[in-house]
Formats: structure tokens, sequence, C-alpha cells
């Protein structure tokens, strides 16, 4: 039972809503602990009702992650398809290749798992500041900043 002055939130209510109005939402996770060992995350929420896989992006300031996120969330709703394997350089202003991963780890996307139980799920990976991806020699980002939740397959993405 509820305090008098406590009030309920329906959090699924509000997510449903917003995928009812925008298609999709950005879920932002805050990072956990001083240690950096749980980065800063966000993940979309709707696009598996459009028969598209989730986006996930970690480590990036929530900010930046949301506004990547938003972008590909509409070229997604406008018919645009993403696959693991996929680079592009379309989404940012100085060129530099952002890549997709497939994701075997979802289980960070508990927002998602609310909504429909299971999704499927591809990681948006970045690289560091020489355009090198965190399986390639000589990248300079620490494996905790960005983990990565599914396998590559190729030492370099295609361009």
């Amino acid at each position: 039972m509820m305090a008098k002055d406590e009030v309920e939130f329906d959090y699924e209510g509000l997510v449903r809503s917003r995928i009812a109005e925008y298609g999709f939402m950005v879920q932002k996770v805050a990072g956990m602990g001083s240690d950096e060992r749980w980065p800063q995350f966000a993940y979309t929420v709707g696009l598996t009702a459009m028969g598209h896989p989730e986006i996930l992006c970690h480590g990036l300031p929530l900010d930046s992650a949301q506004s990547f996120l938003i972008e590909i969330g509409d070229r997604v709703r406008n018919g645009s398809v993403f696959s693991g394997g996929m680079t592009t350089r379309e989404l940012t202003r100085d060129g530099l290749p952002l890549t997709f991963i497939e994701a075997s780890d979802t289980s960070d996307l508990v927002v998602g798992a609310m909504i429909y139980g299971s999704v499927r799920a591809l990681q948006l990976v970045w690289p560091d500041p020489q355009g090198r991806f965190p399986w390639e020699p000589g990248c300079i980002m620490n494996h905790d900043q960005q983990p990565l939740r599914g396998r590559t397959t190729w030492p370099r993405p295609p361009e």
C-alpha cells in the first residue's frame, strides 16, 4: 500500500505513449560507479514494432548518443534499414565512420524487454579519434569505455 503522499508513476504507459506519438523513443541509462566499469549508454525503444532491430550505443555522452539514435530512428521510420556489418559516414559531420554490429547481449535493454518481451538489437560502434574501432590494433579506447555487446568478424569494417 502506498503512503498518502506517494505518487504512482506508470513508466510503461509513458513509454507506450511516446512510441505511439513519435514511433520510437530513446532510453538513456546513466553509468554506475566511479570506476567506469559500467559506462553510460542509450538505446531506442520502438524500432521493433517497425520490424527493425533496436539500436544501442555505449560510452558516448548521453546527449550525443541520443542525437545519433534519434537520427537513426527517424531514418528507420522513413524506410532506411541498418544491419550488422554496415558502416556509414552519413551520421557524422566530420565523416568519421560509424559501424553496426549485431548485439548478442541485449540484457541491458530492459525497457525494450518490458514493452516487447524480447528484442533484437544492433550496437552502434564509434571509433577513437584516429578513426580506429575497438577491435583494431592501435585503438586507444579503453574496452570499458565502449563494451561490445556482439562479435565482429572483420579486422576493419568495410568502407
